[in-house]
């Protein structure tokens, strides 16, 4: 890592979450909700770990939903 990087965060809040992936907050929101996406708690704060997020990101189809 470079002095300019900056490390990998631990844990998102949805907001970040979302951000992190290029989504709004609802699919994440949506994600919890269903269970796909675990989110822990720090008071009443929903964190959704790095490790996560990237877990439920690579199961993400890769094929474009037809409709």
């Amino acid at each position: 890592m470079n002095a300019q990087s900056s490390p990998t965060p631990i844990a998102y809040d949805v907001e970040g979450a979302a951000r992190a992936v290029g989504l709004s907050v609802f699919p994440i929101k949506q994600a919890i909700a269903s269970g796909d996406l675990t989110a822990r708690y720090s008071k009443s704060k929903r964190l959704i770990g790095h490790d996560e997020l990237v877990d439920w990101f690579n199961h993400l189809p890769v094929d474009r939903p037809t409709s």
